[in-house]
């Protein structure tokens, strides 16, 4: 054999790495001169001060310096981070950067850098590069020279110790127009999030074109909203502490409160042992409420302009992600296409409803936000291969639906004001929509009787008026029959659409079990297949295989059939029933997918008869029923629901009660009106967003006003989770 020579070799690095690092992997100007911000940040600056000119960008900062050992050693070593070991500064900030590259976005900016810098207890010194020199074949990065040297030329803002940094970048790349100007002072004034308790940190910004924007990077515009909402998350538990501050006259009322997450929201999940508490760690969110119409009463208190208030909210709109209190792009930044990452606009547009209605949806262009994170204490939010952006995992989409969720306590808090100065309330034992059509249809009926017997009356005289009357009379008597005919249309076509609604909401709720029996028929039938392809057929292997397909064909014509006799045309006719005969048919059709995730359905249902709609009787328990599902969806074990039926009359009228209860999370009370609410819906989805069509509740409440009867949800004793009651009169 013959020997081995071994050679130690190492990397060696082209000099246009340092372009790919820098100019290259930095999207604008922008981001690339936040990067030196944050770094004055990190460095414990107090001030630091930012200029534009035609000749080129000064940013300067008072911070703690660099030393002739720590510009070779750390800045001039791509790569290297002294803040991945040392994380936090002397003034306990945590330091923002930790990849040692945010220094190469001054060949973003510009061609040539000269880097001034002066620890306390050393002399000034100097480093210039001329990036372009590393735009060369063939040469390595440690071939191109950098020279230090000492300097007095250095002028940093003023602090107590005498120390900072200077970076000058001269022949820029590109030229900055207003809109680029604008641009940067909007995400300067958002680089520190404006709810943080950083008080010590002031950016002065100078330019050259928009002489406005000159001076401190700080906003007045704030203190101009109407509502604040308050909302902190601890990572352990799984209550969400929150307040809503009101500011919309001279007083200010705050309204504290705490919900249970699993309350809050319920993730569309069934697997046993599933667990719906939120993976992002400690969170706490701010989000502000302007409103953008000279009604605001702050902004005269202040001092302010409605012009002003627009433009502020135009450049600053949006509910940041802030991370050790620097803004984490793109979230909140509405120029970039991710910037809406709650989908805040979208939402909007699919349901455009006022404040006075129950859908009611804020617009995205009225508020300003941020959530506060932090690498240490939540370190599954993880950011992406580039600077910007977190990795879409499950505690980024936590985060987002906790964002999402707060969203909703501002709408519900606005919507729930309007109402309330609303003096009007509906009448309490108003009758439902079909008592009001059998009254109509009773009258219309009388009248009909009249009629007729007028007719009767004038037929027998032979002049020429009583024969005009008849005819009119006829005519009016047809009209009579048409509209008692459209009613009854009217009644069965909103019968059929919640009919086929609920067997839509059924079908999302329990397709699964439909999915996998199809699934498994077809497994079963290519088994078959291959047990008959064989060169000794396996025959008894094969009729088995068709068997259990056979088993699997019937599940899902059951379900089709189970879809048909929801809305059969005997369904859609008052008629007499057994209120628990028909109950049990829906339940005897559903009891599998219940089965199949482990549900222990309980049955406590007396003998009653009601002449009723058995399509109703089966919307409302089938509605019921799928909504109590998705409740046990969201604990791991003891899964039960309890659904109960026994007579009950109010007053003189007589009746019957339905219960159904579950061992879910329950209904919290801020939010018990709100479940009725047509696409209202506290489920999401994997990625934060909300699911779940909404509807299910919805048709319940429409079903039973129109009925007569009433509704209500509380907290089962027994199983504690939500029990909703329904009471329908028996005629």
């Amino acid at each position: 054999m013959p020997k081995e020579n071994h050679k130690i070799k190492s990397f060696s690095i082209d000099a246009r790495t340092i372009i790919n690092l820098g100019r290259d992997s930095i999207k604008n100007p922008t981001t690339a001169l936040l990067e030196l911000v944050k770094n004055s940040y990190d460095a414990d600056a107090t001030i630091v001060e930012v200029e534009i000119n035609k000749d080129g960008i000064r940013v300067a900062d008072n911070g703690i310096g660099m030393t002739a050992t720590q510009l070779e050693e750390n800045w001039l070593r791509i790569g290297y981070s002294e803040k991945r070991s040392k994380k936090v500064s002397k003034k306990s900030r945590r330091k923002t950067g930790e990849k040692g590259i945010g220094r190469l976005s001054t060949d973003r900016l510009g061609e040539r850098l000269v880097l001034n810098t002066k620890s306390e207890k050393t002399n000034p010194l100097k480093l210039s590069i001329n990036w372009e020199q590393f735009n060369v074949d063939g040469k390595s990065l440690s071939d191109i020279p950098v020279t230090i040297a000492d300097t007095d030329k250095i002028t940093t803002p003023k602090s107590a110790r005498n120390s900072g940094t200077e970076i000058l970048i001269s022949d820029l790349r590109q030229d900055w127009l207003r809109t680029d100007i604008e641009q940067v002072y909007s995400e300067l004034s958002a680089l520190i999030s404006p709810f943080s308790a950083v008080k010590d940190f002031e950016i002065k910004f100078t330019n050259h074109l928009l002489e406005e924007l000159n001076g401190s990077v700080r906003s007045s515009y704030y203190e101009a909203s109407e509502i604040a909402l308050q909302a902190t998350f601890d990572g352990k538990s799984q209550q969400i502490k929150y307040k809503i501050i009101e500011k919309t006259d001279s007083k200010t009322r705050t309204y504290p409160n705490t919900i249970s997450w699993d309350k809050l929201s319920q993730r569309v999940n069934t697997d046993v042992g599933f667990n719906n508490k939120l993976s992002c760690g400690p969170v706490s969110i701010d989000i502000l409420f302007f409103g953008r119409t000279k009604n605001n009463p702050l902004l005269a208190e202040k001092g302010l302009s409605l012009k002003g208030l627009r433009n502020f909210l135009d450049k600053n709109l949006g509910i940041k992600i802030y991370r050790d209190q620097i803004s984490v792009k793109p979230y909140g930044y509405n120029n970039e296409p991710s910037g809406d990452w709650l989908g805040l606009a979208q939402r909007k547009e699919r349901d455009p409803a006022g404040l006075s209605r129950e859908t009611y949806k804020v617009s995205s262009h009225q508020m300003v936000g941020a959530v506060a994170i932090g690498r240490d204490t939540n370190p599954q939010l993880i950011d992406g291969a580039s600077r910007e952006g977190l990795i879409e995992s499950e505690a980024f989409y936590d985060l987002r639906a906790l964002t999402l969720a707060c969203v909703t306590l501002i709408e519900k808090h606005r919507h729930e004001g309007a109402v309330k100065n609303k003096k009007a309330e509906e009448k309490k034992n108003k009758p439902g929509l079909i008592e009001e059509v059998d009254t109509y249809r009773d009258d219309l009926e009388n009248l009909q009787k009249n009629l007729e017997e007028l007719q009767a009356k004038l037929g027998s005289k032979d002049t020429k008026e009583s024969k005009e009357s008849v005819g009119q009379i006829a005519e009016v008597i047809k009209k009579t029959e048409e509209t008692k005919r459209r009613f009854e249309e009217l009644l069965d076509n909103n019968r059929v659409l919640s009919g086929l609604a609920t067997v839509g909401i059924a079908a999302a709720v329990f397709g699964h079990e439909t999915q996998t029996a199809v699934s498994l028929f077809r497994s079963g039938v290519s088994a078959a297949q291959s047990s008959l392809s064989l060169k000794s057929p396996n025959v008894k292997r094969a009729l088995e295989q068709l068997e259990t397909s056979l088993g699997y064909a019937k599940q899902v014509s059951s379900w089709g059939a189970f879809a048909m006799a929801r809305v059969r045309k005997d369904k859609r006719t008052r008629q007499k029933i057994s209120v628990k005969s028909a109950i049990e048919s829906v339940i005897a059709e559903v009891e599998g997918a219940f089965k199949a995730i482990k549900i222990d359905l309980i049955k406590e249902l007396k003998e009653v008869d009601a002449k009723v709609f058995v399509m109703d009787i089966e919307s409302i328990v089938l509605n019921l029923l799928t909504n109590a599902y998705s409740a046990c969806g969201q604990v791991g074990k003891d899964r039960k629901i309890r659904i109960e039926l026994y007579e009950k009359n109010q007053g003189s009228r007589k009746g019957f009660e339905i219960v159904v209860a579950d061992s879910g999370p329950g209904v919290d009370k801020s939010i018990a009106d709100m479940i009725w609410v047509p696409l209202f819906t506290t489920k999401k989805g994997k990625t934060g967003n909300e699911e779940g069509t909404g509807l299910g509740l919805t048709i319940v409440k429409n079903t039973v006003e129109e009925l007569g009867g009433d509704k209500e949800v509380t907290k089962d004793q027994k199983l504690k989770g939500a029990r909703f009651r329904v009471w329908l009169p028996a005629n």
